[in-house]
C-alpha cells in the first residue's frame, strides 16, 4: 500500500462503490431494513471524504474521528439487527466483512500508528 498510494486510493474508491451497490441490492432483493441500509450508505459516503487527503490522514481531524464513530454506530446497529432476527452465521460474518468493515479497515489500515 505504501508504495502505491494512487492505486490504493482507486481500490478503496471502487470498493466503496461496490459495497454501496451490494447494500442497495440487499435492500431491494432481500428486504434488509431500509433505514439500516441508508445509514450504511451515508457512512460510506462519509468514509469517502477521507480520500480527499489520502494518504495523509490526521488522527485528530474531525473527519477521521467522525468516521471512527460512524464505524462503531454502523457496526452496533447491524449487530442489533442480526441478533433480533435469525440469520445463519456465515451470512452474518460475510455481511459484516464486506458491507460493514471492508472500507473502514482499508482506510484505517493505511495509518502508521506506531
Amino acid at each position: 500500500m505504501e508504495e502505491h498510494t494512487v492505486t490504493t486510493r482507486r481500490v478503496i474508491k471502487y470498493a466503496t462503490v461496490a459495497v454501496v451497490v451490494i447494500q442497495l441490492l440487499l435492500w431491494i432483493v432481500d428486504g434488509y431494513p431500509m433505514w439500516h441500509i441508508w445509514f450504511s450508505v451515508a457512512c460510506h459516503g462519509f468514509y469517502s471524504l477521507l480520500l480527499k487527503e489520502f494518504p495523509f490522514i490526521e488522527l485528530t481531524s474531525p473527519v477521521f474521528i467522525a468516521s471512527c464513530v460512524f464505524v462503531l454506530v454502523d457496526h452496533f446497529w447491524w449487530f442489533y439487527h442480526f441478533t433480533s432476527e435469525y440469520y445463519r452465521f456465515t451470512e452474518v460474518v460475510t455481511f459484516f466483512s464486506i458491507c460493514v468493515w471492508l472500507v473502514p479497515v482499508c482506510h484505517h489500515s493505511y495509518l502508521n500508528l506506531f
